[in-house]
């Protein structure tokens, strides 16, 4: 469905844990095995929203041994301060909030309310800024209104509100190096684009480069040289330096790709693949693409995949 449409309706937040008992590890592909709790602190992890579950999964990583959950209502694009390892956890669909945890910790550190009594959001994704902690959540629309994108200065406080000039839905936000935040979206007659916020600009800019064909658009991250833009329908990955589209990245074997994840460490990329009723997040080497590598499976819901360290 197109960034407009992407919305149900629920209200509220509620964050609780789901501790897991210890069980041997099972073989590829993987099915969610769960091992001790005291795995939660320690190394790198791997966060899945699931949006119909109300729930973020949680697997010890590259193992992708199932470790516990967090109960958030609605919970839709999630992102990583690469500085602290802190996670952020969107929840969607008219409960305007977003809430923080610690790498592995199990209580939310801080909530942020984005709404008020006059006007509420549909929230859909989020990004720190590397340089400075900003965090930025987008909103694809409002009940009265466009999207646009929030930027919280910090993480803290109340945020500013930003517009693109030719987005009316607005979809995923990532960050580059630099401290520039690229929005992906629509306009007003459902034509992808692409829009940026350059660090210390006052006002965003369109951006959107020829060639690209984002009539479902879905995640952004920066993967350390390019900035990689999805189209969820068909596995399609747009690699762009400079507002030029330089090459693409195709993912074999999926339906609905949401908000990705790309590990420069291991230089793979995560995708949760949702195909009803069956849901799984597929790893592919990145950016070559092509047929997955590696999979977990027994999900319902998969929407978007971080990786905290």
């Amino acid at each position: 469905m197109s960034s407009a449409r992407r919305f149900l309706s629920a209200v509220g937040i509620l964050v609780a844990v789901e501790v897991l008992p210890g069980c041997a590890r099972a073989p590829a592909p993987v099915v969610p095995q769960a091992v001790s709790p005291a795995s939660t602190t320690s190394g790198a992890l791997l966060y899945v929203s699931e949006t119909g579950k109300n729930a973020v999964r949680i697997y010890s990583y590259p193992q992708l041994k199932r470790i516990g959950s967090l109960t958030v209502t609605t919970p839709k694009g999630m992102c990583v301060n690469p500085r602290s390892g802190n996670v952020w956890v969107v929840s969607g669909e008219l409960t305007d909030q977003v809430t923080e945890f610690a790498h592995g910790g199990t209580k939310p550190i801080r909530v942020l309310t984005v709404g008020n009594s006059s006007t509420a959001y549909f929230l859909d994704a989020c990004a720190v800024n590397p340089i400075n902690g900003d965090l930025a959540v987008v909103t694809v629309v409002s009940l009265t209104a466009s999207g646009g994108l929030l930027v919280f200065k910090h993480g803290t406080g109340t945020p500013k509100l930003y517009h693109d000039p030719e987005m009316f839905a607005y979809a995923f936000v990532g960050y580059d190096s630099a401290g520039d935040a690229f929005v992906d979206g629509t306009d007003i007659s459902e034509t992808g684009r692409l829009g940026e916020l350059p660090a210390g600009a006052k006002q965003m800019k369109d951006v959107t480069p020829e060639g690209l064909k984002l009539n479902f658009p879905a995640g952004v991250q920066y993967d350390g040289t390019d900035l990689a833009v999805a189209n969820e329908r068909y596995g399609h990955i747009y690699r762009i330096s400079d507002t030029t589209i330089i090459g693409t990245t195709q993912l074999n074997d999926v339906c609905l790709v949401r908000q990705f994840f790309i590990d420069t460490t291991d230089d793979v990329l995560i995708a949760p693949s949702d195909c009803k009723p069956k849901s799984e997040v597929l790893i592919y080497d990145y950016p070559a693409g092509g047929a997955p590598v590696n999979e977990l499976t027994g999900l319902t819901s998969a929407y978007g995949v971080v990786i905290s360290r």
